[in-house]
């Protein structure tokens, strides 16, 4: 990223869209920054078309910001939090970068995930260094991922992981690297999956449950869970479930429920 380590356009929508999630919701990232931008210092001035979140359509920048309502949406110190932050991104890139960075899709993490991100950006200062110590919790969750693979399947496999995710497409740093929670979900999943290998049930069902809560997808690997629960109670030929079974169910609905409940108190 330019030797700046943390990735700018994706800390952008994280930062802003989950510190004002309150103000922005998930349709208003693009026209409030704009909008209060333009009444100084004009770090966006280049750019000319904003997609409208709403409709998905590109749109002329003054005609997406008419009749705009953004700045009542704040408290007046809510109001100046959001301009210093705004103008701490507007030094950090380009006009040619934000030319093309409101062109994308908002803010689109989880209400559990905009929590735990608020939690964890409001601890620190908006500056370049204050991002990028959250931009090294990734890389840290991943090394304990693999190490802990490691204790359930051993050396070789958790160095095969560990190849294969740093070497995935998806995955390469132009995308990915130096960004703030994108991977939680990748390392939670694979220690859930380490600990049903460790015959740990409620830790890899809290752990799906989390990576389950900050996006979504991950549900499906504990549909797998459940379709082998059930296989094993059709085989048994009786509908006594064991009792590792309850403790999976047990802690990823009781996280689920848990984390919701959450979501709506920090949103």
């Amino acid at each position: 990223n330019d030797g700046t380590y943390l990735h700018r356009w994706d800390a952008f929508h994280t930062v802003i869209g989950a510190k004002y999630h309150r103000e922005l919701g998930y349709f208003d990232l693009y026209k409030c920054s704009y909008a209060i931008d333009r009444e100084g210092p004009r770090h966006f001035r280049a750019v000319k078309d904003i997609r409208d979140l709403h409709t998905r359509k590109f749109e002329p920048a003054d005609q997406h910001i008419a009749d705009n309502d953004c700045k009542q949406r704040f408290t007046p110190e809510r109001l100046e939090a959001f301009k210093h932050d705004l103008n701490e991104f507007g030094t950090w890139s380009s006009k040619s970068q934000w030319k093309i960075l409101m062109k994308d899709k908002g803010f689109n993490g989880t209400p559990f995930y905009a929590t735990v991100c608020k939690l964890l950006i409001n601890s620190v200062e908006i500056t370049l260094e204050g991002l990028r110590r959250l931009a090294v919790i990734d890389p840290i969750l991943m090394l304990i991922a693999f190490g802990v693979v490691g204790w359930a399947y051993g050396a070789r496999t958790a160095a095969i992981v560990a190849i294969f995710f740093c070497v995935f497409f998806p995955n390469r740093f132009t995308h990915m690297g130096g960004s703030i929670l994108r991977f939680d979900y990748a390392a939670t999943l694979l220690i859930g999956f380490a600990a049903l290998k460790k015959d740990k049930w409620g830790l890899a069902g809290a752990m799906f449950a989390w990576a389950t809560m900050v996006r979504v997808f991950p549900a499906i690997f504990a549909v797998g869970v459940g379709i082998k629960i059930a296989s094993d109670v059709i085989a048994g030929r009786k509908l006594a479930i064991r009792d590792e079974h309850w403790r999976f169910v047990g802690w990823y609905a009781g996280l689920l429920a848990l984390f919701f409940v959450i979501s709506l108190i920090g949103m």
